[in-house]
């Protein structure tokens, strides 16, 4: 039997969202867009109009619904630990737990900014709220032809986010009149990461569990720093040990030398430091010297081949305009100027070269088309930008000649910095002998830290110089609405100081307008004040190498401040050195001569213990030895007394034995001859014997006593 979804069976239960991004994507309109009704403020500014977690409900098809919208990221006015913190308020808010993560994100160039946020997602709320979260996509217009799929195949790393949120993704056009088949679309999908879930949601708990993880995580690595620097500590105190004990020793070997020789020794020992440190410095010197060399050729050579690109383009363009003068005016070259309304010094044949600067994806190629009136330069919605190179068009607009340099976008993420910066450099030889007009192109919307960057990156390419030639040209321009650009402008301190660098012009494009022309007039019109203003002069070759020979000499200065820095430092450690080699010396000779002190002492009180060992010693070996002797002594009269009493046994016995023979015998043979002759001489016979026998036996037990008593003494 298939498992039921708790949230189809019983719609008075509340679906819970909270959705999570950086500034400026559209949260709070897409909040409004799920509800139904006004909940959050959205409004088209400069400020985020979200400072913290905020909370809406509604009814939506039957079902409760509460959505948590949380602060953008990014957010300029505000440090990362206060908009972390305040994010995380939504855990609050959506208690007991929201049932999905809408990680919302804008249609457009996946930049660094969004690859940051993802993460920042993540380190806020753990592993565990992937299985929670899916991607919303914002701004679903911009999308046109083009299908999702397609544009998600453009950028494996947006690929890759949203196969870590349940490979779930859905699209939101605010725009559209009828939000409700978009609405319940997002509905069913969440409603089925719910049910794969097992009707959980995010808890408490598992935040908690994330804070730990980032807390344990923070205490391993500070323990793991801890250990580190324990054991270099601990290795460094070995090496100083270790260099002491050399020098130790090699001042015992030598501590018998004259004091002279020790001086001398002392002396070439810090000339030979010196002359190390001498080796090293100039070793640094030059190859700082030698990389200073290669960056000055390679300077050169990159202006004289600008230089020889400039002259080409320019002998090709002066032969074509005479090529064309020719056919048009039959050889005769005539001077006719031809001023508009503004009193511009720029003639009608003559061609108004502009360049067009900024980061990626924010509309410059579309601009130049509209521009020039016709498709010129590639341009797509794409996660990818489609401008690699400078490329040059070219077009007459209300009867003026125009040239349009479209570059590099900034902050490519496939590109490092330092080819995007000489790839943009390369306008200058497009638009030889000079741009008229620099056109900061910056899309309406969050002033944030990159369009910050843009500008000073600009400033840092081109000069000072080129603020005179510059002007802001904003895209988008549907997305004021309402709004006008002076209270769009007003929003952004930041973005009034960028407008009055440059020139305090500035123009507002929609591309997406039908009749375009109007507004590309009135961009010429601006761009000629500029020019009047400038004297008709444009931005030069000769002001990119001044800009250039700046850079180079802030470089040389800080290369000079650098090496009378160094010379400081190697003075004073050079000084240190000796001072510190003066105190070990003296620390050593001090411990050298506590070392001798201390070895006669102990040399003194070795002697003197092993005298008193040595007697004591022998006075041990002696009593062990008269012990001994003694034990043996002891011993052989024990054995000799136990001989003596075991032989004694034996005779008794033996003597017993025979004399109970002999008595018998005798007392026999008596009776025989009692009974014959006469009674009493077999007794007197008998008694004869036995004391015969007597002595005999006596006799041989002294002599086996004595026998016994030589062996043993």
């Amino acid at each position: 039997m298939p498992r039921r979804n708790p949230y189809r069976a019983n719609k008075n239960k509340e679906l819970r969202m909270v959705m999570v991004g950086r500034t400026g994507i559209g949260k709070s309109a897409t909040g409004n867009t799920i509800l139904g009704r006004k909940c959050f403020e959205s409004k088209f500014s400069a400020m985020s109009m979200t400072v913290d977690c905020s909370k809406g409900k509604a009814a939506v098809d039957g079902q409760k619904v509460a959505v948590i919208d949380t602060p953008g990221l990014f957010d300029t006015r505000f440090g990362m630990d206060r908009t972390t913190k305040a994010v995380t308020q939504c855990i609050t808010y959506s208690a007991p737990g929201p049932h999905i993560f809408l990680v919302v994100i804008r249609l457009g160039r996946f930049t660094d900014e969004e690859k940051q946020t993802v993460q920042m997602i993540q380190n806020i709320f753990g592993g565990a709220a992937d299985r929670y979260s899916m991607v919303l996509f914002t701004h679903g217009d911009l999308l046109e032809d083009t299908t999702i799929e397609e544009y998600l195949s453009d950028s494996p790393e947006l690929q890759e986010l949203v196969k870590r949120c349940n490979n779930q993704y859905h699209v939101f056009n605010n725009k559209l009149k009828d939000h409700r088949l978009q609405v319940t679309e997002l509905l069913n999908k969440i409603r089925q990461i719910v049910q794969k879930n097992g009707g959980s949601h995010y808890t408490n708990e598992m935040f908690q569990e994330a804070e730990r993880a980032i807390e344990e995580e923070k205490q391993r690595i500070l323990k793991e720093k801890e250990a580190q620097i324990r054991k270099e500590r601990v290795e460094m105190e070995k090496q100083a040990q270790k260099h002491h004990r050399k020098e130790l020793r090699k001042i015992k070997r030598q501590r018998e030398a004259e004091k002279e020789r020790e001086r001398r020794e002392r002396e070439e020992e810090r000339k030979r430091e010196m002359e190390r440190m001498e080796r090293e410095w100039e070793t640094e010197r030059e190859e700082k010297e030698a990389q200073r060399r290669r960056d000055e050729e390679e300077r050169q050579r990159q202006i004289e081949n600008m230089r020889r690109r400039l002259e080409e383009q320019r002998q090709r363009e002066l032969e074509e305009e005479r090529a064309r003068l020719r056919r048009q005016h039959r050889g005769v070259i005539l001077d006719s100027y031809s001023f508009s309304s503004t009193g511009s010094l720029i003639k009608s044949d003559e061609e108004l070269r502009m360049v067009m600067v900024g980061k990626t994806g924010i509309g410059k190629s579309a601009t130049g088309n509209t521009i020039l009136g016709r498709q010129c330069f590639e341009s797509k919605f794409s996660a990818r930008s489609m401008t690699e190179d400078c490329s040059k068009g070219k077009a007459a607009v209300d009867g003026q000649k125009v040239a349009v340099i479209d570059t590099p976008g900034l902050f490519d993420t496939r590109f490092g910095m330092d080819r995007t910066t000489k790839d943009v450099t390369q306008c200058i030889t497009y638009s030889a002998p000079g741009p008229h007009i620099f056109l900061v192109v910056i899309r309406l919307g969050r002033f944030t830290d990159e369009e910050k960057q843009t500008v000073q990156m600009i400033q840092n390419i081109f000069g000072g110089a080129a603020d005179r030639y510059s002007m802001v040209l904003f895209t988008h321009g549907d997305l004021l609405e309402d709004t006008t650009i002076e209270e769009y402008l007003s929003d952004s301190p930041e973005l009034q100081e960028l407008v009055d660098r440059c020139n305090n012009q500035y123009h507002v494009f929609d591309n997406k307008l039908k009749d375009r022309r109007p507004q590309v007039t009135e961009l010429l019109n601006k761009i000629r004040q500029i020019v009047q203003k400038n004297g008709g002069s444009h931005y030069t070759n000769e002001m990119f190498q001044e800009a250039e020979r700046a850079i180079e000499e802030e470089k040389q200065r800080i290369l000079k401040e650098k090496e009378a820095q160094i010379r400081k430092e190697r003075v004073e450690m050079e000084k240190q050195i000796q001072e510190k080699y003066d105190k070990e010396m003296q620390k050593i000779s001090e411990q050298l001569q506590a070392e001798r002190e201390r070895e006669k002492k102990e040399r003194e009180e070795e002697r003197k213990k092993m005298k008193e060992e040595m007697d004591e010693e022998r006075r041990r070996e002696r009593k062990e030895r008269e012990a001994e002797r003694q034990r043996e002594r002891e011993e052989r009269e024990r054995e000799m007394k136990n001989t003596m009493e075991r032989i004694k046994e034996k005779h008794d016995r033996e003597l017993r034995e025979e004399r109970n023979k002999l008595q018998s015998r005798h007392e026999y043979q008596a009776r025989e001859e009692a009974e014959k002759i006469n009674p009493l001489l077999p007794l007197v016979v008998v008694g004869e014997a036995i004391v015969e026998a007597g002595r005999a036996v006596v006799g041989g037990l002294k002599k086996l006593g004595q026998k016994i008593w030589s062996l043993f003494k």
